[in-house]
């Protein structure tokens, strides 16, 4: 079983970065970094090195993106919801719509090449430990950080005016150490060598290193989500027509989400 997490940038000027985890033992409940990149250029870059990496088998790839987004301006129904449930951890989404974007959707756009090559589908409907499920599901890291380690306040590593140099690498290493700390979760993520290898980076070196960094998460929320399912440790907010995010969330996250949840599950 593999878990696929891409880090999708908005065009195909930025990089985009991918990490390919593979589940080993009888119950499926240790991860390890099996491929990576983190600098990935268009669509058909990322297409290639996801298919090079595919074992043919279940497959679930968590897209840092939006991948369905029906409206014209505005925001989509989940965003909403994830901000007024998550807000107070500083880690709402920002609003996707057809206009912000000029009408054109780069995960739409990346999400159908993934299901033509790899057979996969956006349905997040599926039962847990499936391994035949082929997949492709829009992944939110901002919230997966606050509910999965427990933070008041989602990471400061990005880069923001105000944010010294300093500050940002701080966060990076919090970051690294909290995964690390997933060895000793369920499922069990063995760190990649990569991961503390900060070494005080700085312009595109840094930015790739962090794209790495929410790459990993996103495949690691899949594979929380293919052992769990939806309840009280993860939930989809949205529905498949007006667009949705898949995050883990604590049991309180969970009763904030669930509130007057579409019903085409």
């Amino acid at each position: 079983m593999q878990f696929v997490g891409i880090d999708l940038a908005w065009g195909e000027g930025n990089t985009s970065a991918a990490v390919v985890l593979e589940a080993g033992g009888a119950s499926y409940e240790t991860l390890h970094a099996l491929e990576w990149h983190e600098a990935l250029g268009s669509n058909e870059e990322i297409v290639a090195f996801v298919h090079s990496a595919d074992g043919g088998g279940g497959l679930l790839i968590g897209m840092d993106a939006p991948l369905i987004v029906p409206n014209e301006r505005g925001e989509r129904p989940c965003e909403t919801k994830l901000r007024r449930c998550f807000g107070r951890y500083e880690a709402g989404p920002l609003p996707a719509n057809r206009h912000i974007c000029g009408g054109y959707l780069r995960g739409e756009e990346l999400l159908q090449r993934l299901n033509t090559a790899l057979g996969t589908t956006p349905d997040y409907r599926f039962l847990p430990l499936d391994t035949t499920v082929r997949r492709c599901l829009e992944v939110f890291p901002r919230s997966a950080q606050c509910a999965l380690f427990h933070l008041k306040r989602s990471l400061k590593y990005k880069a923001k005016p105000g944010r010294s140099l300093q500050s940002r690498w701080a966060e990076y290493a919090r970051y690294a150490t909290l995964l690390e700390s997933l060895k000793m979760a369920q499922p069990s993520l063995l760190p990649p060598s990569w991961l503390s290898d900060l070494q005080e980076r700085r312009g595109r070196s840094l930015k790739r290193y962090e794209d790495l960094l929410d790459a990993l998460l996103c495949a690691y929320i899949v594979a929380y989500y293919w052992h769990y399912g939806e309840g009280e440790r993860c939930c989809v907010v949205g529905d498949s027509q007006n667009g949705y995010i898949l995050t883990p969330v604590t049991p309180g996250l969970a009763a904030c989400l669930q509130a007057d949840q579409p019903t085409d599950r």
